[in-house]
């Protein structure tokens, strides 16, 4: 599935979340592709150094902003404090792990308040989610 750039004299500017997990690779490569300017989450700095050893080519058109904890709104307000973005791609998702086992705490209760909290956030400045 191509992803097709509206014509704009400037790239458009696209949030990835979670931009380091299997989905969002194969949705980052073809931002790329469509000539996006992307900035992906990575919840660590490894993380962001671990993509751009696999993508050199992504240099210029991908930065990695690290955000720990995406159930906080603080983190969404300081990511959006930066930089004004022209759409916004949700794909991160804790995954269950051999450390962390409790369905609950470590995957349902991430997941959906990382959801809701990036909603709330699009709520609170008129943005359609």
């Amino acid at each position: 599935m191509a992803v097709e750039n509206p014509t704009t004299t400037t790239k458009p500017k696209v949030l990835l979340t979670g931009a380091n997990g299997y989905v969002a690779a194969h949705v980052l490569k073809q931002l790329v592709e469509a000539n996006y300017h992307v900035t992906g989450t990575v919840r660590s700095e490894e993380k962001a150094n671990l993509s751009r050893s696999f993508n050199p080519e992504y240099e210029g058109s991908v930065r990695f902003i690290v955000l720990p904890d995406f159930t906080k709104q603080e983190s969404w307000d300081q990511i959006f404090k930066e930089t004004e973005y022209d759409y916004v791609v949700h794909t991160a998702a804790p995954l269950m792990s051999e450390e962390n086992t409790d369905f609950d705490k470590h995957y349902l209760k991430p997941n959906v308040q990382g959801y809701g909290s990036l909603c709330l956030f699009f709520t609170r400045r008129s943005v359609q989610c």
